[in-house]
């Protein structure tokens, strides 16, 4: 028996190098994106923005940033021994351009803002945040107005709302522009 080798045609090697080239880019540019999503998280610990991500690597890439939590802590400091929370300092809120920022996670489905620490105009970028699909607002001022706004996040499904000054009839509203969604009012 006669070993032959395979013939390849010069397009069919053609066509497997410009498959493997644009996968390679497509790789690349995966790659690129999730360090800078990683990079910008770690800018934004700094102001006391936890992100987070609940999947697991694949193929080297790092997961997508899918949660993140804003709070009235900077943070945890260690002693040596033992860790205590770092309150944030009333006059440090945070601002439209810091929560801007998030629009950098293209696959944040989850916000959990706890306490008054961004300013009112903060809430306009929240509602750009279009991937949204669970918001928690938690001991922050929120008015009717602000809550509307809301309104813009076609995908959002949950709201849950605790100590806030929303009223009944903006809720209403608000369910009426997104039927699907559900919200949890204390």
């Amino acid at each position: 028996m006669r070993f032959t080798y395979p013939r390849f045609r010069l397009r069919t090697l053609l066509g497997l190098f410009v498959f493997a080239s644009v996968a390679l880019a497509v790789y690349a540019a995966a790659w690129r994106s999730r360090e800078r999503q990683y990079a910008i998280a770690v800018e934004l610990a700094q102001l006391g923005i936890r992100a987070r991500a609940h999947d697991v690597t694949r193929w080297g890439l790092r997961p997508e940033i899918d949660y993140v939590e804003i709070d009235e802590h900077l943070g945890l400091k260690s002693d040596g021994l033992n860790w205590a929370v770092v309150p944030r300092p009333s006059e440090q809120r945070l601002t439209a351009g810091d929560v801007a920022r998030l629009a950098a996670f293209p696959a944040l489905r989850k916000l959990h803002l706890q306490g008054d620490v961004v300013e009112p105009a903060a809430i306009a970028e929240i509602a750009g945040l279009a991937s949204l699909e669970e918001i928690v607002i938690a001991h922050y001022p929120l008015n009717d107005e602000q809550l509307l706004r809301l309104g813009q996040l076609t995908q959002l499904r949950e709201l849950t709302l605790e100590a806030t000054e929303v009223t009944d009839g903006a809720i209403d509203r608000l369910r009426e522009q997104l039927p699907e969604l559900q919200v949890y009012d204390d």
